[in-house]
């Protein structure tokens, strides 16, 4: 299953583009398999706002020395969730990806997550230790963490409080025109940051989260992604012995970054790297950087 969004840089020809079924869905995802490496496979998990083409600088940049892979997550890119499932039904993440992992025979993985990406990242390293390499913890938070300073509506600045308090206004009216923008402002461009500071990134995300809208949402998909039950992975901090490389940005939002201090404080094997002049989604504002660190992390901490 070829992307619906177009990948920006091309990925190389053995990309192979699919989908497999799974609980209630069907699962999209991309893989470049790199069978003369003998080094983990690297599993891309984008944020909410995106899909799995977000990580196409990652994608070909880490082909050359191991296979890769990206999915789209529940209601993004080319994911659908079940039209005929019970109103009852439940499904959950780390399952869609065990599914795929055992589809392509694929026993380990450094599990690479921005925002909810990163949730799951962490949530897999409890659930399947021993199918986790290392996670990249990008931006993101991990399950279970409670406190007003990891809530955007509750914690922050004045202008992160009102940026957060319309993107609540937006959604509880439905209106996906106002919800796109809000999101490109507090996660792209960064909350008070001028607007289209984050560029071509801006814009990229801008048509990711207005096609998963209309295709999801809009599109009267059901809301099975909704109903799952949501582990307790902070007090489960201790059980993540792989190593965990935790990136934070400049101008994220801060509760993003004070989950994951906590996250960098907390669990057993963590180091951190912050990356000035981007916001929620590091990868795509500064591939090179983001890029570059990820691999020094990864020759240091992971295993073969």
């Amino acid at each position: 299953m070829p992307s619906s969004t177009p990948w920006s840089p091309s990925l190389p020809p053995a990309a192979v583009h699919g989908a497999i079924q799974v609980e209630h869905g069907t699962l999209a995802y991309t893989h470049i398999p790199n069978p003369s490496s003998s080094k983990p496979a690297i599993l891309f998990l984008h944020a909410s706002i995106a899909d799995r083409t977000v990580w196409a600088p990652q994608l070909v940049h880490f082909a050359a020395t191991h296979p890769v892979l990206a999915i789209d997550t529940r209601r993004a890119g080319d994911t659908q969730n079940d039209r005929s499932a019970p109103a009852d039904a439940k499904y959950t993440p780390t399952a869609d990806v065990l599914s795929l992992l055992d589809h392509l025979h694929i026993s380990r993985v450094i599990v690479v997550g921005n925002s909810l990406g990163g949730a799951l990242a962490l949530d897999l390293a409890v659930t399947a230790p021993t199918r986790v390499a290392g996670v990249a913890h990008v931006c993101s938070f991990i399950y279970g963490l409670e406190g007003p300073e990891y809530d955007e509506t509750e914690s922050g600045t004045p202008v992160e409080k009102e940026a957060f308090a319309r993107f609540e206004a937006a959604y509880r009216a439905d209106d996906y025109a106002a919800l796109v923008e809000c999101n490109v402002a507090n996660w792209a461009d960064g909350c008070g940051q001028p607007k289209g500071r984050s560029g071509a990134a801006g814009e990229r995300l801008r048509a990711i989260m207005t096609r998963n809208y209309a295709t999801h949402e809009q599109a009267g998909e059901p809301r099975v992604a909704a109903r799952w039950d949501e582990p307790s992975n902070a007090a489960r901090k201790d059980e993540i012995r792989c190593p965990v490389l935790v990136v934070t940005a400049e101008y994220d939002s801060n509760a993003s970054q004070a989950a994951g201090k906590w996250v960098a404080a907390n669990l057993p094997n963590t180091q951190q790297v912050h990356i000035d002049g981007a916001a929620h989604v590091p990868s795509l504002e500064k591939p090179a950087e983001f890029n570059a660190a990820l691999e020094s992390w990864i020759a240091e901490n992971v295993s073969v």
